[in-house]
């Protein structure tokens, strides 16, 4: 095998024989043209840590034999960061490239929005992707298919289902099976939605029949919809049964967002389970998904509260925003060490990647693979000595979570309510390092932090609340100064 070759065996699926040949190229040797073909064959094929390194000298390290990168190189370096899990570094290489109708970047942002739920956001980038006239083929219908799904979670029914037919076409011409089945189970997921059961079981059946043999990603989610399907028909023993076992192989694929869908389907078909709906809205960091259970009915603010103690009915409390044990602190609040217990308790679902954890509790310095990971676990071995008493840090594959001992639990706030949450300690962080020595402006936070101007008001906000900027009215514009405080690691 060589790399001229690795492109026509991914897209047969032989995924084990081309990480084989990956993972045997010296990165010293490669030229620029191969290293940006590694990279790519690396990510696509899940080997993101090496994905990562062999574009790293290129686009981050200070190596003055090294011109500037192309877009191309920042791009795919972006989109194997946003895979290892360091999605606002991810982000911020992309914005600009974006602006410059970068066309690999119009995809790649897509799939930051996709992973937090952010289908509105990655919407617009994925129709004008479609339009770019430098795509191949195959590019295309890959577009395609992530625009369809975005179409689908948007419930845009009619359009999802237009294009889905236009893929399914094509790609059983071309021979693209995966990405067939992707869109069989798209068309049942859009059937579904509206309440068509008979076409859904006809997607579902030549999914399951192109998959049933091949454990995979995408047979699980076939399944899945398989017992969403007989749900739906008032099957309700048989189609509990058949998510449970979803839920069995999502644990053995290691699929935490399966697992989180598989819940949310439990608690809509069995609205009696409140307990289950809370751990579901409490243990989901992402705003959109959790603005959907809403819109969708599957909870309500009353049966939310304001407070989720996780597990329930335990004597001891930790609060995880104040960093308090039964109301007496146990850290030094909004330091490094803090923000790292935050992050591996943002979400009950999905343990952290390395790569997310360094973008949450290292807001404004990139992400460095030959000294971040070991940068990481020293504040693990650091936060595991501190507090073993009473939580346990756990890893999964080189991603890490954390839980309360027994006889202890979390606190989680409902942010609607919530005086002090995770995700605005952890935005602030990075204004007050960018901010810490001039005045600034709404605008100015919103373009920092790269969020809508809703959120940065509302962020300011919060910060006056606690005390942490003060505010001058004077003049034609409102301006705000960072109070002195202790953020650094």
């Amino acid at each position: 095998m060589s790399l001229q070759n690795c492109e026509q065996q991914i897209r047969q699926g032989k995924f084990d024989e081309v990480r084989a040949f990956l993972k045997t190229q010296n990165l010293a040797k490669l030229n620029r043209s191969d290293a940006l073909s590694l990279s790519n064959f690396a990510r696509r094929t899940g080997l993101y840590s090496l994905a990562v390194r062999a574009l790293w000298p290129i686009v981050r390290a200070q190596n003055l034999k090294i011109t500037n990168p192309t877009d191309s190189e920042v791009s795919e370096y972006a989109v194997a960061l946003y895979r290892l899990g360091a999605i606002r570094e991810a982000e911020q290489l992309l914005h600009p490239l974006v602006a410059r109708k970068n066309t690999e970047s119009l995809l790649y942002l897509s799939w930051c929005h996709f992973n937090q739920w952010e289908y509105s956001k990655a919407l617009p980038l994925l129709k004008t992707y479609g339009t770019q006239d430098q795509l191949t083929p195959y590019q295309l219908v890959v577009g395609k298919v992530n625009l369809a799904a975005a179409l689908v979670m948007l419930k845009q029914t009619q359009e999802a289902q237009s294009l889905l037919a236009e893929i399914r076409v094509f790609t059983a011409k071309n021979n693209h099976h995966l990405l067939y089945a992707n869109s069989l189970e798209l068309a049942a997921q859009s059937s579904l939605q509206e309440g068509d059961l008979t076409s859904a079981e006809t997607f579902l059946n030549e999914g399951w029949n192109l998959l049933k043999d091949t454990p995979s990603v995408a047979r699980l989610y076939v399944s899945k919809w398989r017992a969403v399907l007989k749900l739906s028909r008032g099957e309700t023993d048989q189609g509990h049964r058949d998510l449970s076992d979803v839920r069995a192989e999502a644990h053995a694929l290691r699929d935490f967002e399966t697992l989180r869908e598989c819940d949310r389907m439990e608690v809509r078909f069995r609205p009696s389970n409140l307990e289950l709906a809370r751990r579901l809205f409490y243990g989901t960091p992402y705003p959109a998904y959790r603005e959907s259970l809403l819109a969708d009915g599957v909870v309500n603010d009353h049966d939310l509260g304001e407070v989720h103690h996780h597990p329930a009915q335990e004597n001891n409390i930790i609060d995880l925003a104040g960093a308090k044990l039964n109301s007496e602190s146990f850290m030094e609040e909004g330091r490094s060490l803090h923000r790292l217990l935050f992050t591996l308790s943002l979400d009950l679902y999905k343990p952290q990647s390395i790569g997310t954890i360094f973008s949450w509790v290292y807001p404004t310095q990139f992400y460095d693979p030959l000294h971040s990971p070991n940068r990481l676990h020293q504040q693990i071995h650091r936060l595991k000595k501190m507090c073993g008493n009473f939580l346990e840090v756990g890893e999964v594959k080189s991603r890490y979570f954390v839980q309360p001992k027994p006889g202890y639990s979390f606190l989680y706030r409902n942010e609607k309510t919530a005086a002090v949450s995770h995700r605005e300690e952890i935005l602030w962080a990075q204004v007050h390092i960018r901010f810490q020595n001039q005045a600034f402006r709404t605008t100015d936070v919103q373009e920092a932090l790269k969020v809508s101007n809703s959120t940065a008001t509302r962020l300011l906000r919060w910060a006056l609340q606690n005390q942490k900027v003060t505010k001058n009215s004077g003049g034609p514009f409102t301006t705000y100064i960072c109070r002195v405080e202790k953020m650094a690691a």
